[in-house]
């Protein structure tokens, strides 16, 4: 299975999503901010990023926007429940920057699985 790095601001959430990736097989890494999740991916090789958008310090924009010019072939899955469809669309501007796949929160245990499984399939 994949190595995952999961970056998400909220602990519990965080905890959950490393559970669930754990369950389904995968390795997880995780850290709590863009910063954190640039550090990890400098130190230790990951398949895929899974990464909520809205996040203090750095925001998951800015870290798809640094690991596609650092890491082009890593695969990137983002998520978030801020700015869909509003004047500010999250997950269309991280889709045009790099994102694999996107997801808008809530979003489901089936489809968080089905995005996994499409990107890492190619």
């Amino acid at each position: 299975m994949a190595r995952v790095l999961v970056v998400e601001d909220d602990p519990e959430t965080l905890e959950t999503l490393g559970r669930l990736f754990t369950r389904l097989g995968h390795q997880v890494v995780l850290a709590r901010d863009g910063v954190e999740a640039m550090k990890r991916l400098s130190a230790e090789p990951i398949d895929l990023l899974f990464t909520d958008l809205v996040m203090p310090d750095q925001d998951g924009l800015g870290l798809i926007r640094e690991v596609k010019r650092d890491q082009p072939g890593l695969l990137i899955i983002a998520f978030s429940g801020a700015g869909v469809g509003g004047p500010v669309d999250y997950l269309k501007a991280a889709r045009l920057i790099g994102a694999d796949a996107t997801l808008a929160k809530p979003f489901s245990t089936e489809e968080m699985i089905e995005a996994v499984e499409r990107v890492l399939s190619g």
